[in-house]
């Protein structure tokens, strides 16, 4: 009688620790595993990411760019001071509301104090999520590059954007 009361206790000991694991498989599966800190995180799905083309990650604090060509990831951080950055979807540019730099639709400086274009950040997609590694941050491309591309549209206002979705909806008055 003994002996069936330490086997049962075996078996539902062996149990648990299988569904501990199944359960630890599979939340890798589907968040791309534990983050502590650094490493790659999960920020969405792809198809969220490409629909939005500008979307952005409050919990890296970091925008992934996804509307043409090769996806890249950018910190919301100017590199002048530190100050958060905001995107403007009205003139597809990213801005730093109190002291005025401008970075164009790929993060290259345009405009203001800031000494080089927003930083980069590796990305990747994965089992149809895009992730990012904000921990092997790269600096931004040098002054004087830049992709070209016009502002689609008016600068918004110099206001801070929404903590959430990272944007700033505010166009001046005549813009």
């Amino acid at each position: 009688m003994r002996a069936r009361r330490r086997l049962a206790r075996l078996y539902l000991f062996a149990g648990a620790i299988i569904a501990v694991i199944a359960a630890g498989a599979a939340f890798y599966a589907v968040f791309g595993g534990f983050h502590f800190g650094g490493g790659w995180v999960t920020v969405g799905p792809l198809a969220d990411v490409q629909r939005q083309g500008v979307f952005y990650d409050r919990t890296v604090n970091a925008f992934v760019i996804a509307d043409s060509g090769e996806m890249i990831a950018v910190l919301a951080e100017n590199p002048h001071d530190g100050e958060r950055v905001y995107y403007c979807p009205s003139s597809g540019w990213f801005q730093s509301p109190s002291e005025g730099s401008t970075f164009d639709h790929r993060g290259y400086y345009r405009l203001g104090p800031a000494p080089r274009g927003l930083d980069r950040v590796q990305v990747r997609t994965e089992h149809g999520f895009v992730s990012v590694d904000i921990s092997q941050r790269a600096p931004g491309p040098a002054r004087g590059l830049t992709d070209e591309r016009p502002a689609q549209g008016p600068r918004c206002a110099d206001v801070p954007g929404d903590p959430a979705t990272g944007r700033i909806s505010v166009v001046p008055a005549g813009g």
